[in-house]
């Protein structure tokens, strides 16, 4: 027959910090988060990443959204860093968007550096409507 030891049951408390964006007193939401503005990578005065809940169908570009601000004008806007395993293409939906035809500075994919300290941004929890 199996002998069993007594054990100590024990209750640890750890803690986690949350990060949100405040804009003075109020909790900025997702939906003003999406009334932002897109601004190029290499521009923004990164605040941390944002997970928007937006999809992307492709295996060949990840994707980072980062909220920061503006050095221009101080405003708070966002910005894509995407980074490329293979092929020139990315799927959104219905569009497709060719990165070596985009005009748009903030469809550019970035550099491995670029990549790496988007990555390295705390996450920020973005509030839910009341």
């Amino acid at each position: 027959m199996e002998q069993r030891t007594a054990q100590t049951a024990t209750v640890d408390v750890l803690t986690a910090e949350v990060r949100v964006l405040m804009i003075g007193s109020r909790q900025v939401t997702m939906s003003v988060y999406k009334q932002l503005d897109w601004i190029a990578p290499d521009k923004i005065v990164p605040f941390g990443r944002i997970n928007d809940g937006e999809r992307w169908v492709s295996s060949d570009v990840e994707r980072l959204v980062v909220v920061g601000q503006n050095p221009d004008d101080g405003s708070l806007v966002r910005a894509r860093f995407r980074r490329q395993h293979r092929g020139t293409v990315v799927r959104t939906g219905e569009k497709l968007i060719k990165y070596s035809d985009s005009a748009d500075a903030s469809m550019r994919l970035c550099t491995r550096s670029e990549w790496e300290a988007a990555e390295a941004l705390p996450l920020i929890v973005l509030a839910g409507l009341r």
